[in-house]
Order: C-alpha cells, then sequence, then structure tokens
C-alpha cells in the first residue's frame, strides 16, 4: 500500500462530466438502435473546455488550519486516495509541464496529532461538500534517539524558510527573464536609426551589470565547468537550510537555521542591485532602443 494515510469513499451517482453524459446518451440510443444525432461543434467545444470534475479531500490539523488537499476520481463506486502525511514546501510554479521527482519534493513531514480529512466535489468551479469530516490520528512510530535542542522553533522555521525560499525564486526567475530581454539588445541594436555609439555603450554596461548579477546568484560559470571550488551562492546555502525536512523526523539543526540566516544576509546584499537592474536598468535601455527605431522585444 502507499505510504501514509489511505482514504476509501464511495459515490453511489456522481456528476458526469459533458462528455461523459453525452457518450451514455449515445450507447442507450445505439442500443436501442436509434439514429444518433451530432451534438453540434460548439457543444463539442464546450467539452473540450470543460474542468474535469474531481473529488477533493481537504486535510486539517488540530488548529484547523488546512495542510493538504488531495484530488482524486469523481467516479460511482468505491475509490482511494492516499496522503504522505507532509505540508507542501514548495515556493513557486511554472506555467510548463513539470516532471517532478519525488524524491526530491519540496515537503515536510507534519506532526503527530489529530486531524480531520472531509470530501468535497469539484464541478464546474462548484464545491460541495460530502458528507462529515473524519477524525484520524498522525502516530509516531518511533520515538527519536537523538532530541532536537531546536524543536520549539521548528514551526516558525518552517514558515520563514518557506517565505524567504519563494521571494529568492521568484527575483531569479525576474532576473533570468530580464537577462533574455538584456541578450536581445544586442540583435536590437541592427535596428536602430541613430548613429553608432551611445546605445551600444548603454548595452554593454547593462551586459557588464548582469553578468555581475549572475556572478552573485549562481555562482562563477568558469569555475563550475572544471569543478573548482567557488564560494556558496544563496542557492546553496537554501539548499542546505532545506534539507533538514527531509527524510527524517529530527528537524533542522543550528548549523542549518544558520545557513538561511547566511542566506539572507548575502541576499540582503545584492537585492538593491538586483532591484535597480529589473525595475529601472533594463526598462531604461529597452526604451531608448525603441525610441531610436527598434521594433518591440516580446516574450
Amino acid at each position: 500500500p502507499p505510504y501514509g494515510a489511505v482514504f476509501n469513499y464511495y459515490l453511489s451517482d456522481p456528476d458526469k462530466s459533458m462528455a461523459d453524459s453525452r457518450k451514455e446518451k449515445e450507447k442507450e440510443l445505439k442500443k436501442a438502435k436509434k439514429d444518433i444525432p451530432f451534438p453540434g461543434w460548439d457543444a463539442l467545444e464546450n467539452e473540450k473546455n470543460q474542468t474535469k470534475p474531481t473529488a477533493v479531500l481537504m486535510v486539517k490539523n488540530s488548529d484547523n488550519k488546512v495542510v493538504a488537499r488531495i484530488n482524486g476520481p469523481l467516479k460511482k463506486g468505491f475509490q482511494q486516495v492516499s496522503w504522505d502525511l507532509t505540508q507542501s514546501m514548495k515556493t513557486t510554479l511554472t506555467t510548463a509541464k513539470e516532471n517532478e521527482n519525488p524524491r526530491f519534493r519540496r515537503t515536510a513531514a507534519v506532526d503527530p496529532g489529530n486531524y480531520t480529512a472531509t470530501l468535497f466535489k469539484s464541478v464546474d468551479g462548484v464545491v460541495t461538500q460530502l458528507g462529515i469530516p473524519q477524525e484520524f490520528t498522525v502516530e509516531r512510530i518511533r520515538k527519536n534517539v537523538l532530541k532536537n535542542p531546536n524543536a520549539d522553533r521548528i514551526a516558525s522555521y518552517k514558515s520563514e524558510l518557506k517565505d524567504f525560499a519563494t521571494k529568492v525564486d521568484v527575483s531569479m526567475h525576474d532576473f533570468e527573464k530580464a537577462s533574455k530581454k538584456v541578450k536581445a539588445f544586442n540583435k536590437a541594436l541592427r535596428y536602430v536609426n541613430a548613429p553608432p555609439g551611445t546605445l551600444e555603450n548603454e548595452v554593454v554596461k547593462l551586459q557588464q551589470t548582469m553578468h555581475a548579477l549572475n556572478i552573485a546568484l549562481f555562482g562563477n560559470s568558469a569555475k563550475a565547468e572544471v569543478g573548482e571550488k567557488d564560494e556558496p551562492t544563496i542557492g546553496n546555502r537554501l539548499m542546505i537550510a532545506q534539507r533538514g525536512f527531509f527524510g527524517n523526523s529530527y528537524g533542522p539543526t543550528k548549523m542549518q537555521m544558520e545557513s538561511l540566516e547566511l542566506a539572507k544576509k548575502q541576499f540582503s546584499g545584492i537585492m538593491p542591485e538586483l532591484f535597480k537592474f529589473l525595475e529601472t536598468d533594463v526598462p531604461r535601455v529597452e526604451k531608448l532602443l525603441q525610441n531610436a527605431g527598434a521594433p518591440p522585444i516580446v516574450d
């Protein structure tokens, strides 16, 4: 069986999708040897764009806070879903399809205690509760050999770590997006109607700032190519800070907590220059290029 809490639920007459309802009626018509009418292009388009009806299992802790939401099938009969007894530590999402390795998921084990599970159905954005909350208990299988002296700080550290990691991830994404635009400025120079000189100088200075920030955020790429030791980056320190939640119930160590503080200090030193690059420098040079006749750069 899957690790964690396993939930079984029974649905006697669940809501069907528009496509499933249509196919069911067509089967009845076919069985009765009657003509099957064409539903129309608009109806087929609506079927394609309909959000799939889903069962949603909401898990709350003893403080009545939601710690997990598990989607399951909304089909007739007995169904089963499981919860791995963890709470998400994910910081950002992308529009691209993600193939996340389960071994490196950003999660943290929940504390032992009493929890409730409540079943809902979500159909076309309308959510309806099914039945009453069911109580269950999460128990620790074994007692830790070592006691963490920082156990009383773990809850606040978890929240602090997630908030800071989110801020860093968003900033790095914004920097990478702006860097792609800066790299396209060389292409834009070919289309300006101004004499060579001033704009080229502006683009080169901006590229130099971009390279310096790239080293500060991601490390020296020349050293990385040959495996030369480099100064720890913010990402390196965050990775250490997050490891205390993976694969153990001891929790973060003092060293891992200190790693978070070092990451914060390092990021605060970079942030003024990074913010200026993102909010002022890149838009200013882009506007200069467009005023000189360069076409807009689209993402």
